[in-house]
C-alpha cells in the first residue's frame, strides 16, 4: 500500500492506516464562526473598500478575488465554536472541487488532522458572495508530518458541491492552474503575487493584494521578499498560493507555492514537486462532474 499522504474526515480517526475517508454534509451558505484561535490578532473592524491590483481591470480583480479565500478549521478537543483561520486557493482540476492550502490549517502541532474544514470565497469583511462550502476530504504529505512540520506544508482540499450540485471551480468563474517543478530549487525566479486573509481585521476578513514577490526557493524553503517594502501579509495569510503569471484581462494565472509562513521580513513556503502533484493527481477526479 502506498503511504505518502494522510487524509482527514470527521468520522474515522485511525491515522495507522495510508488513508482516512470519509464525508461531511453539504455545502451551505451559512456564515462561518466568529470566534478564530490562530493566525493573527482580532481587531475592531471598520469599513474597508475592497482590495484590487492595479495591474489587472476591474473584471480581473473581481475573479481573482473570488478565487481566494479565507479556510476555517476545527481540531479535537477545541470548543465547538471554535476556528483556526488561513487562506486557500480555488485550482483547475479535473472535478471543479479542489482548493490549495497549507499543511498546519488542517494538520496540528499536536499530531490531530482537523475534523471539519470549511470555505469561504472573496469574503470581504462580512460580505460572502459565494457562500460557505464544506470539505469533504483533506490531504496532507507524510512528508510533512514525519519531517515535524519543516518541509512540504502542503494540502490538498476536496469540497462538498453546493446546494445545487454545482461545484467551486464552476461558481467563481474558474481556478488557477499548477505548474509542479516550476519553482524548486535553483530555478530561475518567477514574478508572483502573494495575496492572503492576514487576520489584522475581525475574523481576518479582508484580502491582502499588496505583496508581490520574485520567487526563488532556497533548500530552506525561503523564496524572497515583498516587493515595494510592503510588509508580507501575516497570520491568517498562510496557505495562499503564489500566483504567477496572472493575466490582466482574467485575473487567473499560474500556482507555483504556497505562502506558509515569513522570517523577518524573509517568505517562506512549499514549492510544488514530486509529492503535492501525487496528491493533487491522485484527489482532484472528476466523479459526478457534468461537462
Amino acid at each position: 500500500m502506498r503511504n505518502y499522504f494522510r487524509v482527514g474526515d470527521m468520522h474515522n480517526k485511525n491515522r495507522n492506516t495510508a488513508t482516512i475517508f470519509g464525508r461531511l454534509g453539504a455545502a451551505t451558505t451559512t456564515a462561518a464562526s466568529a470566534l478564530v484561535l490562530a493566525c493573527g490578532t482580532a481587531l475592531a473592524d471598520a469599513e474597508v473598500d475592497k482590495p484590487s491590483d492595479p495591474a489587472l481591470t476591474a473584471e480581473a480583480n473581481e475573479h481573482l478575488r473570488g478565487t481566494i479565500g479565507r479556510l476555517y478549521t476545527h481540531f479535537p478537543g477545541q470548543d465547538e465554536g471554535a476556528r483556526v483561520i488561513s487562506t486557500a486557493t480555488v485550482v483547475d482540476s479535473e472535478s471543479g472541487d479542489v482548493i490549495l492550502g497549507a499543511g498546519h490549517a488542517v494538520y496540528n502541532d499536536k499530531g490531530e488532522l482537523a475534523d471539519l474544514v470549511e470555505f469561504v470565497p472573496g469574503l470581504h469583511e462580512d460580505e460572502q458572495p459565494f457562500g460557505t462550502w464544506q470539505a469533504k476530504k483533506w490531504v496532507v504529505p507524510d512528508a510533512y508530518v514525519e519531517s515535524e512540520r519543516a518541509t512540504d506544508d502542503f494540502a490538498v482540499v476536496v469540497l462538498e458541491t453546493d446546494e445545487e450540485g454545482r461545484h467551486i471551480e464552476d461558481v467563481v468563474g474558474g481556478g488557477h492552474q499548477i505548474c509542479f517543478d516550476c519553482a524548486n530549487p535553483g530555478a530561475e525566479p518567477q514574478h508572483a503575487k502573494v495575496y492572503g486573509y492576514p487576520g489584522e481585521h475581525e475574523g481576518g476578513q479582508v484580502l491582502d493584494m499588496s505583496c508581490q514577490a520574485q520567487v526563488q526557493f532556497q533548500e530552506n524553503r525561503r523564496f524572497g521578499y515583498c516587493d515595494n517594502d510592503v510588509d508580507a501579509p501575516g497570520g491568517g495569510a498562510s496557505g495562499t498560493a503564489l500566483i504567477a503569471d496572472v493575466d490582466g484581462e482574467s485575473g487567473t494565472g499560474t500556482i507555483i507555492g504556497v505562502y506558509t509562513c515569513k522570517v523577518g521580513d524573509e517568505l517562506c513556503g512549499t514549492p510544488l514537486t514530486g509529492p503535492e502533484q501525487e496528491i493533487f493527481d491522485e484527489n482532484q477526479g472528476a466523479v459526478g462532474r457534468k461537462s
